[in-house]
């Protein structure tokens, strides 16, 4: 491929330079233009007093730019006047003929023509929406709202279901939707939005809110159990929270029990944790059901494996004084069947020469209220059992 030049008079030669510098200086002009109007309409503050001023100003001086068109939709729409709705609405037209191919823009049209009362151009504008953007939440999340809205229950669920199922965070918003719409029944919600983690995650924490403890957990456990302790995980954590400052430390200790690292770290219905301290006894930090030593300098508590009873290791207490003030104590919640009788069974040596008295006591959880104790631990240079028998309360559940 040859190239060839071309040559013009010096006459002409420099016009044609001129025309191309004028080019140049339109371009770049334009996308100054360009640049710094759409730079004002995405960063504006329409809180500001001047703010109207500015859209105005876009509106006229940038009308080719759908951000200043779709600022002055948002302005508008925030002056809650019936002549600014309909002008609102107008932007949002503007900018979605301006940016045909922008989802944003129509949704944010189809919400507008909604409120207006426009249902046919909010269903097609939702429809083009929706087209640009199939698998996004926020689009199926709009137009199910607005298709549930207008009665037509069968179209707008499934939406909100893909919606929940898309973005974790709606499955609580729609779930909570759902129930009131059908007076709290669980299994109507799960018929309208699907059996899926997403909502039955949405279900589990939505209902631990509303109090109904058992559906909860009973949606909790719809979960599979990989997925408890991976992905919802912190969902877990937060509604065994719920569980235990309702006093429902039998759901509570089942969630934990999902949760859980390993089985010597699961709590059990009637069962002191780590019974036989063959595991690990934090000094702080512990989950609800391990053994928790309080605050304060004395005893010094800490696994011994020079004195033990059957196991490897035993759980010391050593004392450098006698100072009730300071005395921390050893505690594990444990969760119980209401009504059942139990029995707690203890091994200790004691080598305190004092006239203070040491016991374990059976308390329930919450109010504090001492069930039973255990007799005095008195000195004893060879292992010793103590034991006390207890029956818990109707409405007692640790």
């Amino acid at each position: 491929m040859s190239l060839k030049l071309f040559k013009f008079p010096p006459a002409i030669n420099s016009y044609v330079w001129l025309f191309f510098a004028a080019v140049c200086l339109a371009g770049g002009w334009m996308a100054f233009r360009g640049f710094f109007f759409d730079a004002v309409a995405t960063n504006l503050d329409i809180s500001q007093p001047t703010a109207g001023i500015i859209v105005d100003g876009l509106r006229t001086s940038a009308a080719w730019d759908p951000n200043a068109h779709l600022l002055a939709g948002v302005y508008y729409e925030k002056n809650f006047e019936a002549m600014n709705l309909d002008l609102s609405t107008s932007e949002y037209r503007l900018a979605a003929e301006r940016s045909p191919d922008n989802y944003l823009v129509w949704l944010d049209l189809a919400q507008a023509l909604s409120r207006s009362g426009d249902v046919d151009g909010a269903e097609i504008a939702f429809r083009r929406a929706q087209e640009l953007a199939p698998n996004y939440a926020a689009v199926q999340w709009a137009y199910g709202n607005f298709l549930i809205r207008q009665g037509r229950d069968d179209e707008g669920f499934p939406l909100i279901s893909r919606a929940a199922i898309a973005d974790p965070e709606l499955s609580g918003p729609a779930v909570a939707t759902v129930l009131q719409m059908n007076n709290g029944d669980v299994n109507r919600t799960r018929d309208l939005l699907g059996n899926t983690p997403a909502i039955n995650s949405g279900l589990a924490q939505t209902l631990a809110s509303m109090k109904n403890y058992d559906a909860a957990l009973a949606a909790w456990q719809q979960l599979p159990i990989e997925m408890r302790q991976g992905a919802f995980r912190e969902l877990g954590t937060k509604i065994e929270g719920i569980f235990i400052a309702a006093g429902r430390f039998r759901s509570a200790a089942a969630v934990s029990s999902d949760l859980a690292a390993s089985d010597d770290l699961k709590p059990a219905v009637g069962k002191v944790m780590n019974g036989s301290f063959e595991n690990a006894v934090k000094p702080r930090n512990a989950t609800e059901f391990e053994w928790t030593i309080g605050e304060g300098p004395e005893p010094q508590i800490g696994l011994s494996a020079s004195q033990h009873h059957g196991g490897t290791y035993s759980l010391a207490a050593t004392f450098n004084s006698f100072n009730g003030t300071s005395f921390r104590d050893i505690s594990q919640l444990v969760p119980v069947e209401p009504g059942a009788r139990y029995r707690l069974d203890a091994w200790y040596r004691s080598t305190l020469k004092t006239d203070a008295k040491f016991k374990w006591a059976v308390v329930e959880a919450g109010t504090g209220k001492v069930i039973a104790t255990t007799g005095p631990m008195d000195p004893a240079g060879d292992w010793t059992s103590i034991s006390v028998t207890f029956s818990i309360a109707e409405t007692t559940d640790g």
